[in-house]
């Protein structure tokens, strides 16, 4: 009789333990990107009475006796599948379609998320709201260039400083027209362009192309304004310098050339320009010749006024001066077993010996899914699958503890054989 009690107290445990994780499923209905858990059973050692016989030639065999000893919790695993999107109409506010880890830090380690809750610091860097955490990316470079095979650490923190302010010295102009086949000797076009210097002050260049005694060739010269003086900051006829050649069909031959201004000839404190000229989309064909500026790389003075995040996870800022520069791209973290990460609370998972190794990807790459701004996952618990498996659960205790109460009553009357 007491391996029915034992059994019994052993599936009440069990049973209280089912019930503890269904109750947490449904206190977290409304937790954003809470991943539900089930319980599993296992029976547990069976005490044999009599083992197996084989059978003979006029006998058949017997089957081991055995009486099982109660019933344990074998395992609490984790429903990792994608929860629905709510929309909040919130810039920072991210949610991940696929089965990558948002990855942030409290600046020694890093932890793994799902809930996309983030929002901007006093210093500009994304955290998630709910733990304070910063929100880990790939940084760019000095050329704005994003590097996604670089892991990244504790101290790729993604910042956005709304209100600072940048300019960007101009590197390169590109120019396009047509310059007339039918030009005499020393005939000119001009054109102007603005650049900028790197404290995002215009400038404005005159360029003049001049119709040479040589067929098919044009000499150039780039000027610039200082204190009224018209000054030559880069022509053809410089050291290592080539005028324009073109083939019979009006294709320019040589397609560039450069301009160098000093910071005594730009009139401010900003550094020297050495800026590539683009010549190759200018032609030489019949018609009138007119040169114009098509682009250049520079730009003046802005502040940081906004910014947005892109489904690839790239995070852009907008700029008064209408530029826009990319800031960082967010990244995520894909495990080769999700379900074997380790709940820390505050939404927070971290890896252990049977999730896999991290692997940091920028976000629309394989498993790692998009990102959508403006929508946050929900809970992906199930009210209908919890309050049924509450009923089962429930009885299942019920039943068990009638085992107690009729072990009980049969060892007072057993006790009672004695009186």
């Amino acid at each position: 009789m007491m391996r029915s009690l034992l059994s019994a107290v052993a599936s009440l445990q069990a049973h209280q333990a089912r019930m503890d994780i269904i109750g947490n499923n449904i206190a977290n209905v409304n937790t954003v990107s809470y991943k539900a858990s089930k319980a599993s059973f296992q029976d547990m050692l069976s005490q044999t009475m009599r083992g197996a016989t084989a059978g003979t030639g006029t006998t058949a065999g017997t089957n081991p006796m055995q009486i099982g000893l109660g019933v344990s919790l074998a395992a609490v695993d984790s429903n990792m599948t994608q929860g629905s999107l709510e929309m909040t109409g919130k810039s920072t506010d991210l949610a991940i379609q696929g089965n990558g880890f948002f990855m942030v830090t409290d600046g020694t380690h890093v932890s793994y998320t799902r809930d996309g809750s983030f929002d901007l610091d006093a210093n500009g860097y994304l955290v998630n709201t709910s733990s304070g955490m910063r929100l880990l990316g790939y940084t760019p470079t000095a050329a704005g260039t994003i590097d996604t095979s670089v892991v990244p650490t504790v101290s790729s923190q993604l910042k956005v400083p709304l209100g600072a302010s940048a300019a960007c010295a101009t590197a390169n102009v590109t120019l396009t027209g047509n310059l007339s086949a039918a030009a005499a000797s020393a005939d000119k076009c001009s054109s102007s362009v603005n650049i900028y210097d790197s404290l995002g002050a215009a400038h404005t260049i005159t360029l003049t192309m001049t119709k040479s005694s040589t067929d098919l060739t044009w000499d150039w010269q780039a000027t610039i304004d200082v204190k009224g003086t018209a000054t030559v900051v880069g022509s053809s006829a410089d050291q290592g310098a080539s005028p324009l050649v073109f083939d019979k069909d009006g294709t320019c031959k040589t397609p560039s050339g450069a301009i160098a201004i000093t910071s005594a000839q730009l009139g401010d404190s900003a550094a020297d320009i050495a800026a590539t000229l683009d010549f190759s989309a200018i032609t030489q064909a019949a018609g009138t010749s007119s040169v114009t500026a098509s682009g250049q790389d520079g730009y003046g003075q802005g502040t940081l006024s906004s910014f947005n995040i892109s489904g690839n996870g790239l995070v852009t800022g907008v700029f008064t001066n209408g530029m826009s520069r990319t800031m960082g791209q967010v990244a995520l973290a894909v495990f080769t077993n999700p379900g074997g990460l380790a709940r820390v609370g505050s939404n927070l998972y971290q890896s252990t010996a049977n999730s896999g190794s991290v692997q940091p990807v920028a976000a629309s790459t394989g498993p790692a899914g998009t990102i959508a701004t403006g929508y946050l996952e929900a809970a992906n618990v199930d009210l209908g699958a919890e309050f049924s498996d509450m009923i089962v659960t429930e009885r299942g205790f019920q039943a068990n503890s009638k085992i107690v109460t009729v072990v009980d009553d049969m060892l007072q009357d057993l006790i009672g054989m004695k009186r």
